[in-house]
């Protein structure tokens, strides 16, 4: 599976003697990602892991989410490091090829749209528990993330947490 992530700019503001203000950019390795819990058997197969990517509109996470210059990356290297201009693109948000892919896992719309799969003879929901830190912006974000795997048929929830409850 892959990992989802967003890199950050810093802006650095100096004060002149005169009282004027300027703003730097600078490159910054800090980072937010969206990982996957490979424990859940929900993401078991590849092409589950691969879909929920398709569906997420990292540019617009990354624009719309005021996060201030973050750039997305789908590797936890800086996308402004030449390493990354060597890594293949993997096509990023495509709606179509997510249900293509996600159907190849077993996963069927039910008449709610809401994906379920047959294992063993009985149904499972595919629920999504989106966990986050108490950051406004990453709240922010996540509920912008539920909101899209929701329309796409994944049921999904944010909660918000201290990093000690993270596991």
């Amino acid at each position: 599976g892959e990992t989802d992530v967003f890199f950050a700019d810093d802006n650095q503001t100096i004060s002149a003697a005169n009282g004027k203000t300027k703003t730097i950019d600078e490159p910054s390795d800090k980072l937010v990602y969206l990982g996957i819990n490979f424990k859940n058997p929900l993401f078991s197969g590849k092409n589950t892991r691969n879909a929920l990517e398709k569906i997420i509109d990292k540019n617009a996470v990354a624009g719309n989410m005021q996060i201030r210059k973050a750039v997305p990356a789908d590797y936890a290297v800086n996308p402004k490091s030449w390493i990354c201009k060597a890594l293949d693109d993997k096509g990023g948000y495509n709606l179509d090829e997510a249900e293509r892919l996600i159907k190849l896992d077993g996963w069927s719309a039910e008449g709610n749209r809401h994906f379920v799969r047959d294992e063993n003879g009985s149904k499972t929901e595919f629920i999504i528990r989106i966990l986050t830190n108490q950051n406004e912006l990453h709240i922010k974000a996540a509920e912008y993330i539920s909101g899209e795997l929701m329309s796409f048929g994944i049921d999904c929830s944010v909660q918000s947490c201290g990093e000690e409850e993270y596991e």
